[in-house]
């Protein structure tokens, strides 16, 4: 997903990761998976993804992503939050990419009925 103003990505756009914490954090700017500003705060994080210390971080040119906790509720709040990243970045027409990682789910009853093939 991907807000541009340009046709070309730039060499000074940075990364953010959006679902980090202190211990697995590969950037140096990260936004915590849960809300622990008296913990994650001390180690670096800008607060969670969904309660930013400062909504301005998400205003920033760069990439973003995002691996958030595999919870359907999750998923459907981030993907919420992540349209509202985009509309903010586009009216502003600054560049935005948000790298989104989920899951294949696919239904259950398409599992079993792959399961009772197999016998």
């Amino acid at each position: 997903l991907s807000s541009s103003s340009s046709s070309s990505p730039s060499s000074e756009l940075s990364g953010t990761e959006c679902f980090a914490s202190p211990f697995n954090s590969a950037l140096p700017r990260f936004f915590s998976a849960f809300p622990s500003p008296d913990i994650d705060g001390h180690f670096g994080s800008r607060g969670d993804f969904f309660h930013p210390s400062e909504e301005s971080d998400f205003l920033l040119p760069g990439w973003y992503e995002l691996n958030p906790p595999f919870s359907p509720a999750v998923m459907d709040k981030m993907a919420k939050r992540v349209g509202e990243l985009l509309e903010m970045h586009s009216e502003r027409g600054s560049d935005a990419t948000f790298v989104v990682v989920i899951p294949t789910v696919r239904d259950a009853a398409d599992v079993n009925d792959e399961l009772s093939a197999e016998k």
